[in-house]
């Protein structure tokens, strides 16, 4: 079973940008993938968490392929 919730959603953004602030920042910036919405404004909806955990997870993924995290928030 998967979590979508927030403090999920927190947690594995912190772990794919290696500290908070990072995460937060990331959080509040607008994306692209998105549609141009900040990944926060998506969190009050499952489906907005469920989009946002797919996109980290592709952060870090891709992170993992190409010789691991520069700690750029994106």
């Amino acid at each position: 079973m998967h979590r979508y919730d927030a403090a999920y959603v927190g947690e594995l953004a912190t772990r794919v940008f290696g500290d908070r602030e990072k995460a937060a920042a990331w959080l509040d910036r607008a994306s692209v993938q998105l549609g141009g919405r900040a990944p926060r404004e998506l969190l009050v909806t499952a489906e907005g968490a469920r989009r946002i955990v797919e996109l980290l997870t592709q952060i870090e993924d891709d992170d993992r392929l190409h010789g691991g995290h520069t700690g750029d928030p994106r």
